[in-house]
């Protein structure tokens, strides 16, 4: 009866919700206005829901960040987003294994490398800009086999999570980006900017190690560092007051 009752209250939420409840994945464009509301109904516990949980980055991550972009998005216009929290075990993101080399009393060495792009989003900016961000996960595991001195066969598996963000602003027609800015505030971000007809890509891209234990937001404010950087590249609107500004690392971010 339980499960009936719980089955009953899944079906009555939004789609959008339902999927991220049932399947860890959504793509959809909608409004900003749209996505405030399904945060809020995501945010408020149901009292017949146990077994199905949102899936993690959910509150966390992703509904910070839409929140963050959606203020500088027009109020009618579309923000799409696609995710993928099923993790970076679910089939297809994981390659196929490598035989590496072994030496000394490692008998056996692979590796294995998974490819788990998680979050994209895409919106117009209210001053004509297209901005698009994408975060991706890479999982570098290792498999090694070792012969003790006794002659015992030990398995070890070792684990290297590297996060990419990339953030690229394509600006309104004849916008021309500012001379380039003082370097990003930290070493691991890279930023260019080139033309496109009448208008500019700023890219920025930013490649750091996850740490095992991050710091309370530290997620969300390393994502919105390299989201910043692309602002600095180019010149506010006379009426802009709500641009992004540059965002300092919270404590446990890449240095």
């Amino acid at each position: 009866m339980f499960g009936h009752k719980e089955k009953a209250a899944i079906a009555a939420l939004a789609p959008q919700h339902q999927a991220l409840l049932n399947e860890a994945t959504l793509a959809v464009t909608q409004s900003a206005a749209q996505w405030g509301e399904l945060f809020t109904e995501l945010a408020a516990p149901h009292p017949l829901i146990h077994r199905h949980h949102l899936p993690p980055r959910t509150l966390d991550v992703v509904v910070p960040l839409i929140r963050v972009i959606s203020q500088d998005v027009d109020p009618t216009a579309g923000i799409g987003v696609r995710l993928d929290l099923r993790g970076p075990d679910a089939a297809g993101k994981t390659g196929a294994s490598r035989k590496l080399p072994a030496a000394g009393r490692v008998t056996k060495a692979e590796e294995a490398i998974s490819w788990d792009p998680w979050f994209v989003v895409s919106a117009p900016l209210r001053n004509g800009a297209e901005l698009e961000v994408s975060i991706v996960d890479v999982t570098r595991s290792r498999h090694l086999q070792k012969r003790s001195q006794s002659g015992k066969i030990k398995r070890k598996t070792k684990a290297k999570v590297t996060q990419r963000v990339v953030a690229k602003l394509t600006t309104a027609k004849d916008v021309i980006p500012v001379p380039p800015p003082p370097s990003p505030a930290t070493g691991w971000l890279q930023v260019s900017a080139k033309p496109k007809g009448s208008r500019h890509v700023v890219l920025a891209r930013g490649k750091y190690p996850i740490p095992v234990a991050p710091a309370p937001g530290w997620q969300v404010t390393t994502v919105l560092l390299v989201l910043a950087e692309v602002f600095r590249w180019v010149p506010p609107a006379p009426d802009d007051t709500d641009a992004p500004s540059p965002v300092a690392p919270m404590a446990g971010a890449p240095a």
